[in-house]
C-alpha cells in the first residue's frame, strides 16, 4: 500500500557511507534534533549561502564603477547606504 505525502513536501533519497551517517547522527543528537531535521537545516543553510554568494558576483566593469563612486567626495546616497546595510546584514 502506498503512503500519501503531504502536498507541500517532497521525498529525497540518497546513498551515504556508514561513517558519514554516524557523524551526522551524532551531530543531530548533540543538537537535539532528528537526522531529517539536521539534513534539511544543513542543506538549506548551505544552499542559501551559495545563492547569496553567486548573487554578489560583480564584473570588472562594475568593480571600476564602484571604485569610481567610492573615490568621489560626495556624501553617500540613500541607495548606497541601503546597499551597504544589506552587505553588512550578509556579514560581508
Amino acid at each position: 500500500m502506498a503512503t500519501a505525502t503531504a502536498p507541500n513536501s517532497a521525498r529525497v533519497n540518497m546513498r551515504i557511507s556508514s561513517s558519514a551517517l554516524e557523524v551526522i547522527d551524532e551531530a543531530a543528537t548533540l543538537q537535539g534534533i532528528d537526522r531529517t531535521a539536521f539534513f534539511i537545516d544543513a542543506a538549506v543553510t548551505r544552499a542559501r549561502k551559495v545563492i547569496s554568494e553567486e548573487r554578489l558576483r560583480v564584473t570588472a566593469t562594475e568593480v571600476e564603477q564602484i571604485k569610481r563612486l567610492l573615490s568621489d567626495d560626495q556624501d553617500p546616497t540613500e541607495a548606497l547606504r541601503s546597499a551597504a546595510q544589506r552587505l553588512a546584514d550578509l556579514g560581508l
